[in-house]
């Protein structure tokens, strides 16, 4: 019970922080071409990266027994992939000018190391929540996740539409917050637990299950199918919205 408090005490903090950086993140596109002329390539480098790294980092399985999860990796990945981006938008807010190609690189960094650290935090929270109540742990994060994003996405649409505030300075603040966010998640630890059983260790490879388990194989596919339809429209939607909508912040918040 103590473990299970003390992890939903950092949990939530760390998902309202996240939550109110994704709604300064939710403008990145929009702002890399619009204020910064962004090419296409940017536009869709900035959103396939982080699809990428998730699927890269299946690869590495945080779950396995044998590894004891702690602080390191959201130091390194988590606050040190924020680094970068609060640099820039802090030089840009001091007066200089920036480029799109270093503005978007710093994006997709902090965007990748975000998502290599999915598996870490899932594995951390498996581990540290009991499961009766482990969706309701969830929900409440998720929940504060949202309300953070929507929170800040729509005052800040409406501000930068009528320059009450510059760019620069809102992405300072964004990469701020997302690394607290992540320092919230470098208090958390899993430790290692029991090893599980001998017989149950065989089923633990993906492959395996993927091999003997035709149904599962069947919706896994399926939804390759739906995964790759919407990576091939995630970046087309804000070239229209853009380009042919002419959209402002407001409405893209």
């Amino acid at each position: 019970m103590v473990v299970e408090r003390f992890t939903a005490y950092h949990h939530l903090r760390a998902a309202l922080a996240l939550g109110c950086a994704q709604g300064v993140f939710t403008f990145n596109e929009y702002v890399a071409r619009r204020e910064l002329g962004a090419g296409r390539e940017h536009i869709v480098a900035l959103l396939l990266a982080p699809a990428l790294a998730q699927t890269l980092a299946t690869f590495w399985n945080p779950a396995d027994p044998g590894r004891v999860l702690g602080r390191r990796p959201f130091r390194v990945l988590g606050m040190g992939g924020q680094a970068p981006l609060a640099l820039l938008a802090l030089v840009a807010a001091l007066g200089v000018t920036i480029t799109a190609s270093p503005f978007v690189a710093a994006l997709a960094l902090a965007s990748v190391c975000g998502a290599l650290l999915i598996p870490t935090q899932g594995a951390i929270l498996s581990n540290n929540y009991p499961a009766p109540r482990r969706s309701r742990r969830f929900a409440a994060a998720v929940t504060l996740q949202a309300t953070g994003l929507v929170v800040v996405s729509v005052p800040l649409g409406y501000a930068l539409d009528r320059h009450l505030v510059a760019w620069p300075h809102a992405w300072f603040l964004g990469a701020v917050l997302a690394a607290l966010g992540y320092a919230r998640w470098g208090k958390l630890r899993r430790r290692r637990p029991p090893p599980p059983p001998a017989h149950l260790v065989a089923h633990r490879s993906p492959w395996r299950t993927l091999r003997h388990d035709r149904r599962f194989l069947v919706f896994e596919a399926a939804f390759m199918v739906y995964g790759i339809g919407f990576l091939a429209l995630q970046p087309v939607l804000p070239l229209y919205l853009l380009d042919e909508l002419q959209v402002d912040y407001t409405q893209v918040a």
